[in-house]
Formats: C-alpha cells, sequence, structure tokens
C-alpha cells in the first residue's frame, strides 16, 4: 500500500475518533540532530520522514542538559524539565506518543514497508 494513503487514512481514522485521540495533532516528524527537526501538520512528498532515535537523541541531550546544566554546545541550560514532542508522531518507522511513565517515545502503529 502507498505510504502518502496509509498515513493519510490513518489520519483520517484519528480526526473521526476523537475521543480516543481528543485534542491531540498528527505531527508529521522532518529532519535529523544535526539539521534540527521539525514537524509538520502535512506529508511533504520530497522528503523522508525522520527517524524516532533522531526524537530519542534529542531527549538524550535534553537530560544530559538537565544533569550537567550545560547544553549539547556547552551553554549554560536554564531547562529544569523535560521537552517532548507530545503530539501523535509519524516518523519513518511508525507513529509515535510520549509516555511520561517511562521517559521514552512510545510505537502505537507500525508503518508498512515500501517496496
Amino acid at each position: 500500500m502507498n505510504i502518502k494513503i496509509e498515513l493519510n487514512a490513518w489520519r483520517n481514522h484519528c480526526l473521526q475518533n476523537q475521543a480516543k485521540v481528543e485534542n491531540d495533532r498528527m505531527i508529521y516528524m522532518y529532519g535529523d540532530n544535526r539539521e534540527g527537526l521539525v514537524g509538520v501538520l502535512t506529508i511533504i512528498n520530497h522528503l523522508e520522514l525522520a527517524s524516532i532515535e533522531a526524537l530519542r537523541e534529542e531527549i538524550k541531550e535534553q537530560k544530559k542538559a538537565l544533569e550537567t546544566g550545560f547544553d549539547s554546545d556547552g551553554k549554560p541550560s536554564c531547562d529544569d524539565e523535560l521537552y517532548p514532542w507530545e503530539d501523535h508522531l509519524v516518523c519513518r518507522e511508525g507513529v509515535f506518543i510520549w509516555d511520561w511513565d517511562s521517559d521514552d517515545y512510545v510505537l502505537i502503529r507500525e508503518m508498512p514497508r515500501r517496496g
């Protein structure tokens, strides 16, 4: 099945089922840790989705900054808590949500492999 059709079907399912999704949005994640991560509300056909590992690396950097008081560039960090992406995140590997109990992104739906 075409990945764009699958993503749109999942988004439509979520929009029709507001009781389960509540106010969460589907955020399509692009980029990486070098260039920066960005989340948008629509599919960008010519770009590849970001890997969930990039988001996990971002959280590791935030945790390290909380422990040391300095960000990855060596500058003082003023943050006193984690700031994960908290919507339904569409990544290369599937759809993820943030779980505060495990302090990690949890897969809630796999994506079909192109092939």
